[in-house]
Parts: C-alpha cells; structure tokens; sequence
C-alpha cells in the first residue's frame, strides 16, 4: 500500500507541474546527465559520529524548465528528477554497501552570469522532493530491501548545489 501512495504522490506532483507550468512561458527546457557524489553522515544511537562510510557516486538525470527572472540574473528552475545515492564502507569485521533510487521533483534558484554570446556559466541551491523506488542494503552477505523499513519508504528531502557551464 506504501508503493501505491508513493506512485500517486510523484503522479499528482508531476500533474500539477505540467498543467501550471503549460500557463507559463518558459524560456529554457534543459535535460541533464550527471552523477551524484553522496557521503552519508550516520550517527550511532548513541550520536557518535561514525567514519565507516566511504562517499558513493551514482548516476542523475533531470528534466525541467528554467525561468530567468525579469531584470535581474536569478534563474528558477523545476526538473523532474532520477537519482542514485550509493556508499559503501566496512568495520574491521563487516563490509557493507547501500544502492539506492529515487525519483521527484526539485526545485532549483541561483544567479547566471555570461561569458561572450553563447556561454553561460551558472550556480544553484537546490531542494528535492523525492521518494524511493529501489534500494538494496548489503550487510556482509545478507541483502535487505529498504521499501521495507518506513524511514527509507517515505517522501524525502535533499539539498544540494549545482555548478553548470551551458552553451
């Protein structure tokens, strides 16, 4: 039941993103390919900051709309977007590895600044709204599937930057 209300969540976002934004007059349609570098801050239950974990990469597809706007050099953009989030590390007596998917919307603002006619190079704060589609824990040689465990199945928050050159 948690999947369906997720699905129907991403569905209603992506409704009402298309049907604002088709009243609007969009000046940029952008598609990107990235990758994701993800470093997970894990705290024990006793707050201990722990070292294990070793930054991950993973691959970032976005699609979405830019608006600059009016009399200034701050652009907003809203993608839909597809992220992996991947780390790994160990213990001295356990190796363990999270791959993980998720899909939503993310919201992007931030200046641009132009180099000559064709060039612009721009940077931006970014906040998504995304769920999760797939994710595998390995634990030694046990695998755990984390739609299974409310703190993963559920909406979440990423903040992030971005840093482009577009042409």
């Amino acid at each position: 039941m948690k999947n369906f209300a997720i699905i129907n969540y991403i569905s209603l976002l992506l409704v009402l993103m298309g049907t604002s934004l088709g009243q609007t007059q969009a000046q940029e349609f952008s598609l990107s390919v990235g990758q994701t570098l993800t470093k997970y801050n894990y705290k024990s239950p006793s707050l201990t900051p722990s070292s294990y974990f070793k930054a991950g990469t993973g691959l970032s597809l976005l699609a979405g709309l830019a608006f600059q706007m009016p009399s200034n050099p701050i652009n907003i953009d809203l993608s839909f977007a597809y992220n992996q989030y991947n780390t790994s590390g160990n213990t001295e007596t356990i190796n363990f590895d999270y791959k993980t998917n998720y899909a939503g919307l993310r919201l992007g603002v931030g200046p641009h600044f132009h180099l000559g006619e064709h060039l612009r190079v721009q940077a931006k704060a970014t906040l998504s709204a995304q769920a999760l589609l797939h994710g595998i824990q390995q634990i030694g040689i046990q695998n755990y599937d984390l739609k299974n465990y409310e703190v993963f199945n559920k909406p979440q928050l990423f903040v992030g930057y971005d840093a482009e050159v577009c042409y």
